[in-house]
């Protein structure tokens, strides 16, 4: 399901079997939606894509248990899979060797 808000509000997707539910807020007679991530009912900071990344970041970082931000430190960048895989690996035109750094 995608769900459009008004003005320069971003669209958002979702799946109703996946779980997440939408929260609805109106403003000035326009209705603006929101993902309710923890399933509370209610529009919390980080969830709202109206605040600043940071001030998001920041107040779901305060809700976080020690072990769900150590769980999170386990996953980076360079362990997950590549976004596109390439079908044949390429060859190099060059010929001498190179060896990336160490």
């Amino acid at each position: 399901m995608v769900v459009t808000n008004p003005g320069e509000g971003p669209e958002l997707s979702y799946s109703a079997e996946g779980g997440v539910t939408l929260l609805e807020e109106e403003i000035d007679g326009a209705t603006y939606a929101f993902k309710d991530m923890n399933g509370n009912g209610e529009l919390d900071t980080w969830e709202d894509w109206r605040e600043d990344s940071e001030v998001r970041a920041a107040d779901l970082a305060s809700q976080m248990s020690i072990e769900q931000v150590a769980g999170l430190m386990l996953f980076t960048r360079t362990s997950a899979p590549p976004l596109t895989a390439s079908p044949t690996p390429r060859r190099s035109t060059s010929r001498t060797r190179t060896c990336a750094p160490c």
